[in-house]
């Protein structure tokens, strides 16, 4: 059966992960083409870019800043669709005007791009939308073990060798999964360690009178958008026993628990509800 990675499977590993609080992006309400870039059409107000669109004085009410780790979960497969679209400019563009640009780079070696909310490349677009979508489908090859697709994306890979009868590896389908597993591994951690890091943010009042050594808790900050997306993913993927699949469809089910305070879920569900057992059972039978 396929296996994929949904939107809902991104936002449940998210909302478990989170420990509260916001972080923040800011986006452009209009960007637009010019040669190689996609530029936000007014100037960031908070920010002096010699590179940025000059100043005019009314920047500050085409400007706004979200919260893109709770409001848009499921970022990172937006990103890898974009691979697959036909007019990729034009879907990149659409793609900044509802998120804003990406804002960094996850190229092997790369330094960190920070906080450049108001223009990227489109050849940076394009090869880290295809980038996201080789993650993506490598990851969904595992998942549903297929080992001919594993073994079609590393072919594909550069990094990888190439040509099929060059490629340097043992012809067996454990080692195209591993090594799959292993490629999108390595990927997603190095752009999280370049793009993200752990950090402390104190919660309730600020007051010095409530100091409270329990109000510190644990949170992410993000040097981009591309950030944000690989984190989620980054997420998805070490989320390890809190995440399974139902056994009929394929859907991500969550094994945290229902509210903060609440009984957690059984380790052994199987199913995402009676519908799906009992096509399950079903499908058993015509067997």
């Amino acid at each position: 059966m396929k296996r994929t990675v949904t939107p809902e499977a991104l936002k449940l590993t998210g909302e478990r992960m989170q420990q509260g609080g916001e972080t923040r992006w800011p986006k452009c309400d209009e960007y637009q083409i010019r040669g190689r870039e996609i530029i936000a059409r007014y100037s960031p107000p908070w920010i002096l870019a010699l590179d940025s669109p000059p100043w005019t004085g009314e920047e500050e009410l085409h400007w706004r800043s979200y919260d893109p780790l709770k409001e848009t979960p499921d970022l990172f497969l937006k990103l890898a669709r974009l691979h697959q679209e036909p007019n990729f400019e034009r879907a990149a563009l659409t793609f900044s005007h509802t998120y804003g640009v990406l804002g960094g780079s996850s190229k092997m070696g790369s330094s960190p791009k920070r906080y450049r909310p108001y223009r990227d490349s489109i050849p940076n677009f394009r090869e880290e939308a295809k980038w996201a979508w080789t993650i993506l489908k490598m990851y969904e090859a595992v998942l549903a073990r297929d080992w001919m697709a594993a073994k079609s994306l590393l072919i594909a890979d550069e990094d990888f060798g190439g040509e099929e009868e060059d490629y340097p590896y043992d012809d067996s389908p454990e080692t195209y999964l591993l090594l799959a597993l292993h490629k999108a591994a390595l990927r997603v951690g190095h752009t999280v360690g370049q793009l993200c890091r752990p950090t402390l943010r104190f919660t309730g009042s600020s007051q010095l009178t409530d100091v409270d050594p329990a109000s510190i808790e644990s949170a992410w900050r993000f040097e981009s958008l591309l950030g944000v997306a690989y984190l989620q993913m980054y997420w998805l993927m070490t989320s390890g026993g809190n995440i399974t699949r139902c056994e009929y469809c394929g859907q991500v089910l969550s094994l945290a628990k229902t509210q903060p305070d609440g009984r957690k879920r059984r380790r052994d569900r199987r199913f995402c509800d009676d519908a799906c057992r009992q096509g399950h059972h079903r499908s058993k039978k015509q067997d």
